[in-house]
């Protein structure tokens, strides 16, 4: 079983039967407000596949080096049934001297339900951590609102701050707390980035097309780590919608620093929101 400290401990039980293979049962913290796998989980499992393998090739790099992802595109095939039996593998395509590239999918009953590629850069221990003001400005700010969780995720994950500007703009703040760190280090686990791009994401779609959306696709490319502690900001806007489909582009930062940035497809479903 893969360490249950921090974000691990709300999403697992997440079982490594082998370096690049991590395996779960969908029970009802897996779920969107459809009851079917929750894309944010799909993206969560490849992340956690892709990064074991990658770093089980580390020991020839030497004691003082670890892996981080650099980026990473997801496309979505299909969701899955509650008490599906989830598997998720990684293959390294590969390996340069500073950079590893690795394939990835996650599979349900032999149906392809998501499909990745993922490069991580090696680094130095420590390396690429934002700093964070001692005297920081007061979050959340007066502009945001609690935001009620949608699923039993959301709501282990603690309170997210959302704002919507105008149609198609949203703003949004959490703090980096212990249940959303890594279980290795005082920083920001990639899981919650991606769990809260593709949530604020797909709410974003929604108010753009006034319908309820699933994600399509969703790119995103990391730039540094936040610290335990830190507040992230979270600017999403419609970029443009075409037919069924809506185009979303976020940007997070610490401190006015950036940290990842993502962009996104989703198709409405025709059913009209709220």
């Amino acid at each position: 079983m893969l360490d249950t400290a921090g974000f691990n401990h709300h999403v697992g039980p997440l079982h490594e039967s082998a370096p690049g293979q991590i395996q779960l049962t969908l029970a009802p913290q897996h779920l969107n407000v459809s009851g079917r796998m929750h894309g944010a989980m799909m993206m969560i499992v490849l992340t956690a596949a892709a990064e074991g393998k990658a770093k089980a090739e580390l020991p020839s790099r030497g004691p003082d080096q670890t892996v981080q992802l650099v980026c990473a595109d997801f496309g979505f095939v299909r969701s899955a049934q509650p008490g599906s039996h989830v598997i998720a593998q990684a293959q390294m395509a590969r390996a340069t001297r500073t950079l590893m590239f690795l394939n990835a999918q996650v599979l349900a009953d032999g149906d392809t339900l998501c499909t990745a590629t993922l490069t991580f850069a090696i680094v130095p221990r420590q390396s690429a951590v934002l700093a964070w003001p001692a005297t920081p400005q007061a979050y959340p700010s007066p502009d945001v609102a609690l935001r009620k969780p949608s699923n039993l995720l959301g709501e282990a994950i603690g309170p997210i701050y959302q704002h919507e500007r105008a149609a198609g703009r949203m703003r949004t703040q959490f703090e980096v707390t212990a249940r959303r760190c890594r279980p290795d280090a005082a920083e920001l686990d990639d899981g919650m980035t991606l769990y809260v791009a593709d949530s604020l994401g797909s709410r974003t779609a929604n108010t753009s097309s006034g319908q309820l959306c699933v994600t399509v696709n969703l790119q995103m490319r990391r730039f540094a780590s936040a610290p335990a502690g830190a507040w992230v900001d979270l600017e999403t806007q419609t970029r443009h919608v075409q037919g069924d489909l809506v185009f979303v582009d976020g940007q997070f930062s610490v401190a006015g620093q950036p940290l990842a940035d993502f962009s996104g497809i989703w198709k409405g479903m025709g059913a009209r929101k709220g």
